[in-house]
């Protein structure tokens, strides 16, 4: 069997030999037909693009930075406001507390209270005089004292629309209404209003001295009654003033004239029956409060007018002493708002 053997020459070209006997036209016949090696071919067109691969995994967080350095310090301020002047210096040490005196005795006790109560003298103190006659003065003093004055009150002539003239002018009700508000009160209104003020808040602000020296003129000398009336009488008035005088709004209903509250109508009936019946009959019709022509019923009073029946009830009537002042017999406020009350159901006609 005869063996082929290829090798490469430095040219590139391949040479064969046959061993054995391989004849020498074989050998020429492969150096023939062995050509040199091509070049290389021209690059293919570049391939799509890829599809993007997929996102990878967050990486590790770094490590934190070094600190800044501190910055430069601010502007100042502006500087605050002085400070307030300090307090004064701390007191001295008290002196030590000196022996306990006697006890006072009861009759020491009594004497001090008694100087005390005389020294106040403001809204307040001691108050003297009958203040069921001071009641009387000021719904008709004339009537009472039987002193007729004359002309005009002195201060009359500051108002026009009250037309009254002579003794009238002169009564206290006249100018402070019966339920002691004068133009903020029933007087607000209709032929007896003047403007004048009422004496609920002298009542009370008011000492019982000071109240006597407004009726002495003290404010305005045309309101001097030294001349009218005795100093037991304005005493009395300035008493009435000072301890009788109530805020009639909160007993009586301005708008329906009837009392307020509950007003027990079977307590009126039986101080009707006790007190009044026996001179104004059963029906209250026996006395005419009024003239021939216009006549008044003690019924018709108590619901046209309440603030004047509720006064004379309370003080009575002046020069008619059979006509009992029920402060004199112990009734209270509830009491003559009970015979208002009651009153008010008897006929007017």
């Amino acid at each position: 069997m005869r063996r082929v053997v290829r090798e490469k020459s430095a040219s590139g070209r391949t040479w064969l030999f046959a061993v054995g006997s391989t004849s020498a036209l074989i050998l020429f016949f492969a150096w023939a037909c062995t050509g040199e090696i091509g070049a290389d071919g021209s690059a293919g067109p570049i391939g799509p693009a890829g599809r993007p691969g997929l996102t990878g995994d967050a990486g590790p967080q770094g490590e934190s930075g070094q600190q800044g350095e501190t910055g430069a310090d601010g502007l100042p301020g502006i500087a605050g406001p002085p400070g307030a002047t300090g307090a004064d210096g701390m007191d001295g040490i008290p002196g030590a507390q000196g022996p306990a005196g006697d006890a006072p005795s009861d009759d020491m006790l009594v004497a001090l209270i008694t100087a005390a109560l005389a020294e106040f003298d403001f809204a307040g103190g001691p108050v003297s005089g009958d203040s069921v006659l001071g009641g009387k003065l000021f719904d008709n003093w004339p009537k009472v004292t039987g002193v007729t004055p004359d002309g005009e009150h002195g201060l009359w002539s500051l108002q026009s629309t009250n037309t009254r003239t002579g003794e009238a002018t002169w009564r206290c009700k006249e100018c402070h209404g019966w339920d002691y508000k004068g133009a903020g009160g029933a007087y607000s209104t209709g032929s007896h209003f003047t403007g004048f003020l009422g004496l609920l808040k002298a009542g009370r602000l008011l000492s019982q001295s000071q109240i006597v020296e407004v009726l002495h003129g003290g404010l305005d000398a045309r309101h001097d009654f030294t001349e009218l009336l005795t100093d037991e009488q304005i005493t009395s008035l300035a008493a009435f003033v000072k301890t009788e005088i109530i805020n009639e709004a909160e007993v009586i209903d301005y708008d329906t004239l009837t009392p307020r509250n509950d007003w027990d109508f079977d307590a009126g009936r039986l101080l009707y029956a006790r007190t009044c019946s026996a001179c104004h009959g059963v029906d209250g019709k026996t006395v005419n409060l009024g003239s021939q022509d216009s006549p008044v019923y003690i019924g018709g009073l108590a619901s046209d007018n309440p603030w004047e029946f509720l006064h004379k009830v309370r003080f009575g009537q002046p020069g008619t002493p059979s006509m009992p002042a029920v402060e004199e017999r112990g009734w209270t406020i509830e009491d003559a708002i009970a015979l208002l009350g009651y009153s008010q159901s008897l006929s007017s006609e």
